[in-house]
């Protein structure tokens, strides 16, 4: 399709138009076109805008037959004229998904394809006055079109497909020759701009071609050649010398204007005019490097959903302001996930400096060689109309793909990216390793999806990022969501009722949420009153969660980047750093401080211990810590910045909410170079000893001396807990009962403070890790019990994840007094977090007719707005139970191996028994 700008205007056909909305009638086609040639048009025609999706204009998202559009239109006396000297096209930006043209009741051809432009010549059939186009359109969904087989993406996913003319349409001419693409591509070490243009003429002929290269308002160069064009497709290559180029940055996204006017004889015939930066993208190593220079990749996943248009076309005030809000907290990049944006977005990203990774329309099909003949022709369509961006630094060519996307398929279609445009490209984000696909894979860069819990992302990094691998960047195609409780007060407010969008619609993937009853199961389980405290209690927890997994990753010295999921909140998740009303959650100085170029984290000491005849990893709470102790963090900094730092000076304190408890100073040699990752210092720092379990907030600055200015700052908090009196509580009998082995280190523990017996009939309190009906006659009698169940056991459960999807809700008890003074669960709770809930029947069941439970620490999930219970207290005839599936000792992932190893989790344990003893 032709790329030049022409000589004339276009004729713009945007505005009102025609619809009808027919069904096809009940027959077996083999065909769209025999679909879209079965209906029969009446005279009930309805008004539609173009450009704009048909579900926004009162046309249902499940109708799924033939849209026909309709549009009278004239040209203008000067296009007529010109029919004599060039050709007119009819040209389409996008229609969703599949189009059949009609003009002066000819038809002159069909497209499919969402995201590419087509057009066609219309220069036999155009007439000065009276055209009328017919446009029948069919969308992507169950009937005619399958999802999968549409190249739709995900957005079907977050909400719905969407159909009709969603991009403009227009008019044009071409004279007899026409620039019909360009591929622009950087040498910034030969200091050259090279250019291949795809020239059309009709005959055989020398023409001249003129390039002008302009700097702001000046003309930087001019290039004139007269060049033998052959009729048809010709391609033309020029190198463009720069003096002193002025190159592409994200710091210093500076562009060019180029100018390319092709001239018929004396006549100019057509001209292109873009806006060009000069920039080179590769990698050496585990580094991408842009202009030589190492850039960390800190992106968002953008999903193209805008709920005021279904399809992706927002204003350009709507894309500013997403980059300049993404720029303030530090992101660099945003991967446009399984859709095509808009130019306007790719030129405001070349213009503000942001990266873009694209990811090409390919997710969960079962690939054919249908499917494979689709993706061919429209890749090859929407590449060539994006590929003069320099924002696209990224590719990815499908997502999470399985074994029916064969190494021939792959490879034929990475190859062909490959000679289409520049940047890194990549067969599969996700990787064919972790979805059944291929593992001899087409790929510059690692790529993976992973979505856990923090404890275990250690394991996975040192698994899939290991150091045998093959040294190429490693980056997280998508990853670490968040999903924090919606404000659906606020938007009932907004829309004056429920939004038509968080109704679930069917199409896609059957979510597991429940948005739409959000108010009914919020009141129902009481906790109406108290939505403003779950969603900003919501939004603190999640930025923890964010800063615990970013901080880990930025640790490791072969990853190079990651893209997090994800940019808004949508119908099916509400893990955007961007909320309902395209707010940002957080404060962005806070995001800043783990995603910058620069970031400053913390590392421990590792431990061993000798254990059945060998040394064995012990791992142990990094948040907690009696009082008195010595906290030794080692600080790590991870550089990409522009300037080599060689001197800096750590500043550190330590506070406790209202003082500065202590604080130092160093000085230190650190030698580091940008795309880095090093250790700079081991600090020793002493606590204080405590009565009363004490929040403690440790801040480093790192100034660079040379350049005298801060280059990183972060903080971090820790908990101190009293030590607890070794004879106090002896006289006070404790009986354990350990099925499950989970206090394998008891003599190490809280335990050794009680005196334990195994007599049950004579002590006092009973713990247990299993639960039966001889304990339950026992609690009747006036037995009081700390039943601890992981897993499977007396009471059902189920496992749902702790820091994710969820927000935990504190009820008023002494157990947990000290641990809830932040009013969410933060890091203090990181090693007694668990997968496993009590169910609220489950409860019901044990507590029976003439029993009672109370909840004290309780899951909400943020989708489905399911109620469960981590910790209850349960009244059963005389006695008491305290029951809890959290983890006391820790052990899933890389938390605390053992109650002795978990403060918190010794110090929750002793606050139990004091209440279960009555002890005050």
């Amino acid at each position: 399709m032709s790329t030049g700008n022409g000589v004339f205007d276009p004729i713009k056909l945007d505005g009102s138009w025609d619809i009808q909305i027919l069904e096809p009638p009940e027959l077996i086609c083999n065909s769209l076109e025999e679909i879209a040639g079965s209906v029969t048009l009446t005279d009930n025609w309805l008004k539609i805008n173009v450009p704009g999706s048909w579900e926004t204009q009162g046309i249902s998202p499940y109708f799924e037959g033939i849209g026909v559009y309709k549009k009278y239109f004239d040209i203008t006396d000067q296009y007529y004229s010109l029919l004599k000297e060039g050709n007119i096209y009819l040209r389409f930006y996008g229609v969703s998904a599949w189009a059949e043209v009609i003009l002066n009741g000819v038809n002159i051809g069909h497209h499919e394809g969402i995201w590419s432009p087509f057009e066609f010549n219309i220069t036999d059939l155009i007439k000065k006055e009276e055209n009328e186009l017919i446009v029948k359109v069919i969308k992507p969904g169950k009937k005619f079109l399958p999802l999968r087989e549409s190249l739709a993406g995900f957005l079907p996913d977050v909400c719905m497909p969407f159909g009709g003319i969603w991009k403009p349409v227009e008019i044009v001419i071409k004279k007899d020759i026409s620039i019909e693409d360009i591929r622009i591509k950087s040498d910034i070490h030969k200091n050259e701009l090279n250019l291949s243009l795809y020239i059309n003429r009709d005959n055989d002929e020398k023409s001249l071609i003129e390039i002008i290269l302009y700097d702001g308002e000046d003309v930087l160069l001019k290039k004139a050649e007269e060049i033998y064009l052959n009729s048809g497709t010709s391609n033309v290559q020029f190198k463009l010398k720069i003096d002193n180029p002025h190159l592409w940055s994200i710091d210093d996204p500076y562009l060019y204007r180029l100018e390319i006017k092709v001239y018929s004889g004396s006549e100019l015939s057509d001209r292109l005019v873009k806006k060009v930066g000069l920039r080179e993208v590769r990698y050496s190593g585990s580094n991408i490097l842009i202009n030589d220079s190492p850039v960390y990749i800190r992106g968002i996943l953008h999903w193209g959903w805008y709920p005021d248009t279904v399809a992706p076309i927002p204003t350009e005030e709507v894309i500013r302001e997403e980059i300049s809000k993404l720029k303030e907290a530090g992101f660099n990049l945003i991967k446009h996930c399984l859709y095509v944006p808009i130019e306007e977005y790719f030129d405001i990203a070349d213009e503000m400096g942001m990266l873009i990774w694209e990811e090409l329309p390919l997710w969960v099909p079962k690939i054919d060689d249908k499917i494979k003949e689709k993706v061919y022709k429209q890749y090859n369509e929407i590449v060539k109309s994006i590929r003069h961006h320099c924002s696209i630094i990224i590719w990815t060519l499908g997502c999470e793909l399985d074994e029916t996307a064969d190494y021939q398929f792959l490879n034929n279609l990475y190859n062909m990216v490959k000679g289409l445009t520049d940047g890194l490209i990549r067969d599969n984000s996700g990787s064919g390793e972790c979805y059944g696909g291929l593992l001899n894979e087409n790929a510059d860069f690692y790529d993976y999806h992973f979505y856990t819990d923090p404890p275990f992302y250690k394991d996975l990094l040192d698994s899939f990022a290991a150091q045998w691998r093959k040294e190429k960047p490693w980056l997280f195609g998508e990853f670490c969501d968040s999903d924090t409780i919606r404000d659906i007060k606020r938007l009932i407010e907004v829309y004056g009722e429920l939004p038509w969008w968080i109704f679930p619609k069917g199409f896609g993937i059957n979510w597991n949420i429940s948005y739409h009853r959000q108010i009914e199961k919020i009141e129902s389980n009481n906790l109406s009153d108290k939505l403003p405290y779950l969603v900003k209690s919501s939004i603190d927890k999640s930025l923890v969660y964010r800063k615990l997994v970013l901080e880990l990753v930025r640790q490791y010295k072969n990853i190079s980047g990651y893209v997090i999921t994800g940019m808004r909140d949508t119908p099916i998740s509400t893990s955007g750093i961007f909320n309902d009303f395209g707010e940002l959650k957080y404060e962005p100085y806070l995001i800043r401080t783990i995603n910058s170029d620069t970031v400053v984290t913390i590392q421990w000491d590792n431990r061993r211990r000798w254990i059945n005849g060998g040394d064995r990893l012990i791992r142990w709470d990094r948040f907690n810590y009696q009082s008195g102790s010595i906290i030794r963090p080692h600080i790590v900094i991870s550089h990409f910045g522009k300037d080599h730092i060689k001197n800096a000076r750590i500043l550190w304190t330590l506070e406790d909410g209202k003082d500065i408890i202590d604080e130092g100073e160093e000085y230190i040699e650190c030698n580091l170079s940008p795309g880095m990752v090093n250790e700079i210092a081991t600090l020793e720092i002493n606590t204080p000893e405590v009565s009363d379990i004490t929040k403690l907030t440790f801040r480093v600055k790192i100034y660079d001396t040379d350049l005298e200015e801060v280059i990183a700052e972060n903080f971090w908090t820790f908990w101190l807990y009293p030590k607890i009196s070794i004879n106090k509580y002896k006289e006070f009998s404790v009986c354990l009962i350990d099925h499950c082995n989970i206090f394998q280190d008891v003599k190490d523990s809280i335990f050794s403070k009680f005196n334990l017996t195994s007599d049950i009939s004579n002590c006092e309190v009973i713990i247990t890790t299993t639960l039966n009906q001889e304990l339950i006659g026992y609690i009747g009698e006036g037995k009081r019990v700390l039943y601890i169940q992981q897993g499977g056991g007396y009471i059902p459960v189920e496992r749902k994840p702790f820091w994710r999807e969820s927000i935990q809700i504190m009820e008023k008890h002494p157990i947990i007094r000290g641990f809830d003074n932040e009013k969410f669960c933060s890091q203090q709770w990181y090693s007694l977090a668990t997968d496993t809930v009590f169910t609220s029947e489950g409860l019901d069941r044990l507590a029976g007719n003439n029993g009672k439970w109370y909840p004290i620490l309780r899951r909400l999930d943020a989708r489905n707005f399911d109620l469960d219970e981590y910790l209850v207290e349960i009244v059963l005839g005389k006695g008491l139970i305290i029951a809890s599936t959290l983890r006391f000792q820790g052990g899933l992932g890389d938390e605390a191996n053992g109650i002795s190893l978990n403060p918190a989790g010794e110090y929750l344990l002793f606050q139990i028994l004091k209440s279960l003893l009555k002890i005050s």
